[in-house]
């Protein structure tokens, strides 16, 4: 049960906002085979003074659209398919107008001690 937070400026369409959702999550399905109904996304829009992205850090040509996808899942893959899910979400984002360097990617790999998935139950 991965948990993405897709982070997005407020002036974005709801189309592109949607694209980056999918594009994570189908991402996830194919490199750490995530089911498909097994999404859980909180998409937060950002007004621009609450948004603050170092337009060229490191070495990066980041637009107004900058956007940060943070996913929490269980630990225990191995570095090729995390390095293929942050190129295929990049990938995908840019399908629908996004610039690769606004996709910033985060991932948190968690213990299932650190889960529940409800009933206050934890992951076994």
């Amino acid at each position: 049960m991965p948990l993405a937070r897709v982070s997005v400026p407020v002036h974005l369409s709801q189309e592109k906002v949607q694209a980056l959702a999918n594009a994570a999550h189908n991402r996830l399905n194919a490199t750490r085979n995530v089911r498909s109904n097994d999404r859980f996304q909180f998409i937060t829009r950002f007004a621009n003074d609450a948004m603050t992205v170092d337009a060229i850090f490191p070495h990066f040509g980041r637009t107004a659209d900058a956007s940060l996808v943070e996913i929490s899942l269980l630990q225990g893959r191995s570095d090729d398919p995390t390095r293929h899910l942050y190129q295929k979400t990049v990938e995908f984002a840019s399908l629908s107008g996004f610039v690769p360097d606004d996709i910033m990617t985060v991932l948190y790999e968690k213990a299932p001690i650190d889960c529940s998935r409800g009933r206050g139950k934890r992951v076994a």
